[in-house]
């Protein structure tokens, strides 16, 4: 995701299984009263204008969505740098878990070329990529799926890898006052921007510790250890000091922080030799080449989902 040819690399369509959880109603859910409008389900590509610029995005709408439906979740999925909307709806495979379970994907593009966010300010060696305004963009979106789209607010959820993960940390930070939950894949936060969210917000991560591009464990550097800043996350969420061990998934371990202010747990994911690569994927050979090994011991895609239905917004 920190290269510009990555973006042909990506571009892999990969099919899943279904995957079903029961989605907890919230309390907040009832009947939308949205005009009885024909809405066109599977894949759309589309655009908002945002800070006086279009900005397009892929939409999935599953076939079980109506109108008139009760109020569905909202995921977004955001791209590393030098990739794209639509190489992260196939790399990641949220549509056919979006199919199984009713709720709306996103898949927004950055700008810039390659593309990429505006997850950081400035003040580190990764700097500001352009003049686009990407947490007003994401205000935008949201409104704009919320007008038109039977969305329940309580169940706003983000997820991202790499650049995009940065992004969505950014983001639970900015929004947090709508966002129920956030997980990332190799996020490639920066030692001087790990912002401390100022409510609770259950997080999760996915680090391979052969990843070259957003090492695990630097002590010095750009980057600081993942085990580091998802503790300080856990400290900000209020869990306990002290992180409870999750059962060993083959070449995955895990570790949750728990007994958080409303429930806002953070859980990390270990990827013994894992690269900068998304679980569970089946990764093209030029694509491991460049980013490292990707294992098949835990699918994030799924784990993700069941992560965010355990946590609609308190």
């Amino acid at each position: 995701m920190l290269r510009k040819n990555l973006s042909m690399l990506l571009a892999l369509m990969i099919a899943v299984g279904s995957i079903v959880l029961a989605t907890p109603v919230s309390a907040q859910q009832s009947a939308c009263q949205l005009a009885k409008t024909t809405i066109m389900t599977g894949i759309t590509r589309t655009s908002i204008m945002s800070d006086g610029v279009e900005r397009p995005f892929i939409l999935f709408v599953p076939t079980g969505y109506t109108q008139t439906s009760d109020p569905v979740p909202l995921v977004f999925s955001l791209h590393g740098l030098g990739s794209n909307a639509t190489e992260e709806m196939n790399y990641t495979r949220w549509n056919p878990v979006a199919e199984a379970n009713t709720f709306i994907m996103v898949y927004p593009d950055g700008t810039n070329s390659p593309r990429q966010w505006n997850a950081y300010d400035g003040r580190t060696r990764l700097r500001k990529t352009s003049d686009a305004d990407d947490v007003q963009f994401f205000r935008d979106l949201i409104s704009y799926m919320q007008t038109n789209y039977c969305i329940d607010p309580a169940r706003l959820y983000v997820n991202g890898i790499s650049n995009g993960g940065a992004m969505t940390v950014r983001l639970a930070c900015a929004l947090n006052d709508q966002l129920a939950a956030v997980a990332t894949v190799a996020a490639a936060v920066v030692r001087t921007q790990v912002c401390t969210p100022p409510a609770p917000i259950p997080l999760m991560e996915f680090h391979g510790t052969k990843d070259t591009f957003v090492p695990y464990d630097q002590p010095r550097g750009l980057f600081p250890p993942v085990k580091e800043w998802t503790h300080d996350w856990a400290v900000a969420n209020g869990c306990d000091a002290t992180p409870l061990t999750l059962p060993t998934q083959g070449e995955v371990s895990g570790e949750e922080y728990q007994h958080c202010t409303n429930n806002a747990n953070v859980i990390l994911y270990t990827i013994e030799g894992g690269g900068h690569t998304w679980p569970g994927t089946k990764a093209h050979l030029l694509v491991e080449q460049t980013l490292g090994y990707t294992t098949q011991d835990i699918d994030a895609t799924a784990t993700m989902w069941q992560f965010f239905v355990a946590h609609p917004r308190q």
